[in-house]
């Protein structure tokens, strides 16, 4: 358990006076959301609602947290999916489809380290996040906003910032992809999801693999892999060119995309 402390207003209508009441309680604390590796070692994460960046470093058995004024605009949200290419850590953030980029070499530091790069309102709920092999691309994706259906994927090159956006026309009409590999051939490999946790009403009913070719960007193959599933949540690709997956209901499943 958390010691917690809360400052409330007492407004009087009748004389237009504010009175602070401040108070301690014990809870749970908040949840924590995606934890990852870096390069460094040490282990990254962020609690949701209200939003806490914290570290854990392995060598000397030490947690730090820096709170959550350091992430700039970081509000109650959360960062649910990270890549790193070298020092840089970058993650992706709800709400709003935020892009920061770590240096995990410097002190954190509001405005600073790290640094808000970007925005993508259609990956208002980012989920996934890889690094492709060329280690200047970031590939990232996620549920787009409040009443909306079908989330963007974006590509974003570190050197200059910059972020291509590909819309879920462009890739599996009405699915937002939730999680990401890279094929041998540095095709990438997309899984989709059929959930609009922002309100909308999905009108689809199964969920699909993808193949990309992100230089072109055009889909080369796309297909239902397990009959019913709503979510492909979890990919990996292994040394044989073989992609490892987790339906929403757990369902573990292995393909060769190329086939």
């Amino acid at each position: 358990f958390f010691l917690s402390r809360t400052t409330l207003d007492d407004y009087k209508t009748e004389t237009k006076q504010t009175k602070k009441i401040q108070f301690s309680y014990t809870s749970a604390g908040a949840k924590l959301s995606t934890i990852y590796l870096g390069s460094d070692n040490n282990i990254y994460g962020t609690s949701m609602h209200p939003l806490q960046f914290f570290q854990f470093k392995s060598s000397t058995n030490t947690m730090t947290n820096f709170g959550g004024e350091v992430i700039e605009k970081g509000g109650g949200g959360n960062i649910p999916a990270y890549a790193s290419s070298g020092n840089l850590l970058i993650g992706v953030a709800y709400a709003g489809g935020k892009l920061y980029e770590f240096d995990t070499t410097k002190k954190f530091k509001k405005s600073e380290n790290p640094k808000l790069v970007l925005q993508e309102e259609s990956i208002h709920r980012p989920r996934c996040a890889i690094t492709l092999k060329d280690q200047e691309h970031i590939v990232w994706g996620g549920f787009p906003g409040y009443g909306m259906v079908g989330g963007s994927l974006g590509i974003y090159h570190m050197k200059t910032e910059v972020n291509l956006l590909l819309t879920h026309e462009q890739l599996v009409e009405n699915q937002s992809t939730i999680s990401l590999g890279q094929l041998s051939s540095g095709d990438i490999l997309g899984g989709t999801s059929i959930e609009t946790p922002g309100g909308a009403e999905s009108r689809e009913r199964e969920a699909r693999l993808y193949v990309l070719d992100w230089k072109t960007q055009k889909v080369k193959n796309s297909f239902v892999p397990i009959q019913g599933a709503r979510e492909i949540a979890q990919i990996f690709v292994d040394q044989f060119h073989r992609a490892h997956c987790l339906t929403d209901q757990s369902i573990y499943f292995v393909c060769d995309p190329s086939t």
